[in-house]
């Protein structure tokens, strides 16, 4: 069960940061409705991390990885992959969001969902004890 503590803070990340894009982007809801969709988008943005995680998941197993690096050069290699896999992929997924919740992809809010998905990485970085970032796991 090591997913487990690690699904519980990206989901609560993205409903969090749903909740941000609901109250500022449809007003007109109410406290619950408010509430109810920043919980739906954040459910829905955690399936497209599972369907983006795991296409990204099987092209890593398919290309077959990399030998593991070890001191700076590794650290450097690791930070440059997941940068250039995971943003690109982040921002679809949250224009993706934004597109259907609210009509609209407002760029400080999509850049705010890849800052808000990157932050919710730390813990599972930390649990790996900074070895490895998840670059190749199954949620984006």
């Amino acid at each position: 069960m090591p997913w487990l503590p690690y699904v519980l803070v990206k989901i609560t990340a993205y409903a969090a940061w749903c909740l941000v894009g609901v109250h500022s982007y449809q007003p007109t809801l109410t406290g619950k409705q408010i509430a109810s969709r920043a919980v739906g988008w954040g459910l829905f943005r955690l399936g497209l991390g599972l369907v983006f995680g795991t296409a990204i998941f099987l092209a890593q197993a398919f290309h077959g990885g990399w030998a593991p690096r070890h001191g700076l050069e590794g650290v450097v290699r690791d930070v440059s992959v997941y940068l250039a896999v995971y943003v690109p992929v982040r921002i679809i997924e949250w224009s993706i969001v934004s597109g259907l919740a609210f009509d609209r992809r407002p760029p400080a809010w999509i850049a705010g969902g890849v800052a808000v998905s990157i932050a919710a990485d730390i813990p599972w970085i930390a649990m790996e004890h900074g070895h490895i970032l998840p670059v190749g796991r199954f949620l984006c």
